[in-house]
C-alpha cells in the first residue's frame, strides 16, 4: 500500500467547541472532532473510506493534496442585507416535527455521508427519489 500525505485545515468552533477538519482537494470529506487529534483522525478515516474505490479524479487530487507551505489569510467581505422574509424568527414551517430546532452543520453532514460511504451526489439522488 502506498502512503500519501494530505493537507488538512482545522477550524476551531468558538461557540460549540471542537474542530472542523477540511481537506481542500477533498471537500466532500469534511468532518469534525472534539480535539485536534480527534479531528485529524476523523479526517484520515473519512478520506480512507472515500478512497476505497477511488475514481481517476480522486487519484489526480491525491497527487495535489499536500503542500509543505500553507498560507492562511482572512478577507473581509460585504454581504447584502438579508431579506425580511428570511429574518422571521417565528416561522418554523421548514422544520421537521422531530427536529430539535438545531441546525445541521455542513461538517456534520459531510461526516455522516463519509461514514455512510455516500458522496454528496449520491445523497442528493436518494433525496430526489424520496421526494
Amino acid at each position: 500500500m502506498v502512503k500519501k500525505r494530505v493537507t488538512v485545515v482545522l477550524f476551531h468552533d468558538d461557540e460549540a467547541g471542537g474542530y472542523t477538519a477540511i481537506m481542500p482537494t477533498f471537500p466532500y470529506c469534511t468532518t469534525e472532532g472534539e480535539t485536534v487529534a480527534e479531528a485529524l483522525a476523523m479526517a484520515k478515516e473519512s478520506l480512507e473510506l472515500n478512497l476505497q474505490e477511488p475514481s481517476d479524479w480522486d487519484l489526480f487530487n491525491l497527487d495535489h493534496a499536500y503542500s509543505e507551505h500553507v498560507v492562511v489569510g482572512t478577507v473581509e467581505i460585504d454581504v447584502p442585507p438579508i431579506p425580511e422574509s428570511s429574518q422571521s424568527k417565528g416561522d418554523t414551517s421548514a422544520l421537521d416535527e422531530n427536529d430539535d430546532g438545531g441546525e445541521l452543520r455542513p461538517a456534520t453532514l459531510s461526516s455522516i455521508l463519509a461514514q455512510a460511504g455516500l458522496t454528496p451526489e449520491e445523497f442528493d439522488r436518494i433525496g430526489d427519489e424520496i421526494r
